[in-house]
Protein backbone atom coordinates (compact mmCIF):
# COMPACT_ATOMS: atom_id res chain seq x y z
CA UNK A 1 0.00 0.00 0.00
CA UNK A 2 1.14 3.51 -0.73
CA UNK A 3 1.04 6.25 1.90
CA UNK A 4 -2.01 7.80 0.23
CA UNK A 5 -3.89 4.51 0.44
CA UNK A 6 -3.12 3.95 4.13
CA UNK A 7 -4.29 7.37 5.33
CA UNK A 8 -7.40 7.20 7.43
CA UNK A 9 -9.80 9.75 8.80
CA UNK A 10 -10.47 9.92 12.52
CA UNK A 11 -13.88 11.14 13.57
CA UNK A 12 -14.44 12.24 17.14
CA UNK A 13 -17.82 11.31 18.55
CA UNK A 14 -18.74 12.32 22.06
CA UNK A 15 -19.01 15.41 24.23
CA UNK A 16 -18.96 18.22 23.18
CA UNK A 17 -20.00 17.29 19.61
CA UNK A 18 -23.46 18.32 18.45
CA UNK A 19 -23.97 14.79 17.10
CA UNK A 20 -23.70 13.22 20.56
CA UNK A 21 -26.23 15.64 22.03
CA UNK A 22 -28.54 15.18 19.00
CA UNK A 23 -28.48 11.42 19.50
CA UNK A 24 -29.37 11.79 23.17
CA UNK A 25 -32.20 14.18 22.35
CA UNK A 26 -33.53 11.75 19.74
CA UNK A 27 -33.45 8.94 22.31
CA UNK A 28 -35.38 11.14 24.73
CA UNK A 29 -37.94 12.03 22.03
CA UNK A 30 -38.49 8.32 21.36
CA UNK A 31 -39.46 7.97 25.04
CA UNK A 32 -41.90 10.87 24.78
CA UNK A 33 -39.64 13.42 26.49
CA UNK A 34 -39.64 16.85 24.87
CA UNK A 35 -36.18 18.38 24.20
CA UNK A 36 -37.03 21.48 26.25
CA UNK A 37 -37.38 19.21 29.32
CA UNK A 38 -33.82 17.88 28.95
CA UNK A 39 -30.93 19.33 30.94
CA UNK A 40 -27.22 18.45 30.88
CA UNK A 41 -25.65 18.22 34.33
CA UNK A 42 -21.88 18.23 34.35
CA UNK A 43 -18.68 19.45 35.95
CA UNK A 44 -16.72 20.34 32.80
CA UNK A 45 -17.20 23.73 31.20
CA UNK A 46 -15.45 22.56 28.01
CA UNK A 47 -17.24 19.25 27.52
CA UNK A 48 -20.53 19.28 29.39
CA UNK A 49 -21.65 22.91 29.50
CA UNK A 50 -20.26 24.15 26.16
CA UNK A 51 -21.49 20.99 24.45
CA UNK A 52 -24.97 21.51 25.81
CA UNK A 53 -24.96 25.21 24.91
CA UNK A 54 -23.86 24.37 21.36
CA UNK A 55 -26.80 21.99 21.08
CA UNK A 56 -29.42 24.32 22.60
CA UNK A 57 -29.73 22.14 25.69
CA UNK A 58 -30.08 23.76 29.13
CA UNK A 59 -27.21 22.96 31.45
CA UNK A 60 -26.27 22.88 35.12
CA UNK A 61 -22.64 23.19 36.20
CA UNK A 62 -21.69 21.08 39.22
CA UNK A 63 -19.68 23.59 41.24
CA UNK A 64 -17.94 20.91 43.30
CA UNK A 65 -16.51 19.29 40.15
CA UNK A 66 -13.28 19.85 38.25
CA UNK A 67 -13.84 23.62 37.99
CA UNK A 68 -14.69 24.08 41.68
CA UNK A 69 -11.67 26.22 42.57
CA UNK A 70 -12.14 28.40 39.49
CA UNK A 71 -15.77 29.00 40.37
CA UNK A 72 -14.96 30.06 43.91
CA UNK A 73 -12.15 32.44 42.91
CA UNK A 74 -13.22 33.81 39.52
CA UNK A 75 -15.06 37.08 39.02
CA UNK A 76 -16.71 35.50 35.93
CA UNK A 77 -18.91 33.53 38.30
CA UNK A 78 -21.28 35.25 40.67
CA UNK A 79 -23.90 33.85 42.95
CA UNK A 80 -27.40 35.10 42.14
CA UNK A 81 -29.23 33.10 44.81
CA UNK A 82 -28.24 30.58 47.43
CA UNK A 83 -28.75 27.67 45.03
CA UNK A 84 -27.79 29.25 41.70
CA UNK A 85 -24.54 30.31 40.06
CA UNK A 86 -24.52 32.43 36.93
CA UNK A 87 -21.63 32.49 34.47
CA UNK A 88 -21.31 36.01 33.14
CA UNK A 89 -18.41 35.44 30.71
CA UNK A 90 -16.47 32.51 29.33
Amino acid sequence: HSKAESKSCVQIYGKPTVESFSLCLEMMRSKGIKPQRVVMIGDSLEHDICGANGSSVDSILVASGIHGKEILTSSAFRSTQSNEIQISTM
